[in-house]
């Protein structure tokens, strides 16, 4: 049998075995939890860089058509055409 002085030890080492398995299964959970908001940040990231993609390939398609633009009023001296000079050709 054991001695009266062991059990007050036992009660403790009991209550903290359970103590902490307690917190090891609220890590896990917050790990997971973790794991999940790190995955839709991902999500969010990754389409952030496709909108970001797509406005820079919007920019540079704008510059060059005003570039085009730019340059053959200036060094072909083209206008945009005004009504009066405008002719319609049907077939």
């Amino acid at each position: 049998m054991l001695a009266r002085w062991y059990w007050p030890w036992l009660v403790m080492l009991y209550v903290i075995v359970i103590t902490l398995a307690v917190m090891v299964a609220a890590n896990r959970h917050e790990a997971r939890q973790l794991f999940v908001e790190v995955q839709q940040l991902e999500r969010d990231r990754d389409q952030l860089n496709a909108t970001w993609s797509r406005y820079v390939l919007e920019q540079s398609t704008q510059l060059n058509q005003l570039h085009v633009e730019s340059r053959a009023v200036e060094s072909l001296n083209m206008q945009k055409p005004v009504a009066d000079n405008t002719r319609v050709i049907r077939e």
